[in-house]
């Protein structure tokens, strides 16, 4: 079995939320539709 490493998707914009300390993080709303998720990556897990 082959697997790509990447989204396809359209950008729809920028936006803001909060996270668990309060500070304000930028973020990109993307619009993917029929992609498999594998893997999320966060900093607990990734370390960044």
């Amino acid at each position: 079995m082959v697997m790509s490493i990447g989204l396809l998707g359209q950008k729809i914009g920028m936006t803001s939320l909060y996270d668990e300390k309060g500070r304000l993080c930028p973020v990109t709303v993307i619009a993917a539709g029929d992609n498999v998720l594998l893997r999320r990556l966060t900093e607990q897990n990734q370390g960044y």
